[in-house]
């Protein structure tokens, strides 16, 4: 089991935990079960926090993080997330604003972000099928004055993708999207 973490008191800088057990007799896990990896990325080169988690496989795993240089960073584990490789930019353009990201039942992934290097007033969910290439599938808000942020995503058992996010910075807006629409 992963968990993505970060501190932001030093500079920004991503950890990723990994749940190493037991489980106690009620079915919690201890803190001491739980195994923080070294910083993901070099405080002088990326600013990078709050990763969401993409498993490929029992070994390949993404995550994309929030960062300060005006684009969404990436790292890739290759054994499960014992290891990280260098965290590196992807093509995505952000401004160092809160994203999520998941997994569908299908295998595709999906990317909710604010799609602007410096402005949250869009707010995007692009698809992948191996999560390099993303394609914007659809704006979900596009404002000249507001400001979407700090999206939450999850898929339901009936195969919906649930999103929420800040709407306007007064709000809490929800949206439903069927999966089967966004073209593959």
């Amino acid at each position: 089991m992963l968990a993505g973490s970060s501190t932001e008191d030093d500079g920004w800088v991503a950890h990723m935990e990994r749940f190493g057990g037991p489980w106690d007799a009620q079915g919690l896990a201890s803190a001491a079960a739980w195994q923080k990896s070294g910083p993901l990325n070099a405080k002088d080169e990326f600013g990078a926090i709050q990763p969401a988690i993409l498993v490929h496989s029992a070994t390949e795993i993404q995550i994309l993080l929030r960062s300060r240089q005006r684009v969404i960073a990436e790292a890739w584990s290759k054994d499960g997330g014992v290891s990280w490789g260098r965290m590196t930019a992807t093509s995505l353009p952000n401004p160092s604003a809160g994203i999520d990201a998941l997994r569908l039942a299908d295998g595709r992934f999906l990317l909710v972000y604010n799609p602007s290097p410096t402005s949250r007033a869009k707010l995007a969910l692009a698809v992948s099928g191996d999560g390099k290439a993303w394609r914007q599938v659809t704006l979900l808000e596009d404002e000249s004055q507001g400001e979407f942020s700090y999206p939450a995503m999850i898929q339901s058992r009936d195969g919906q993708v649930h999103i929420t996010y800040t709407w306007r910075r007064d709000k809490i807006k929800h949206v439903a999207i069927d999966p089967g629409t966004i073209e593959k």
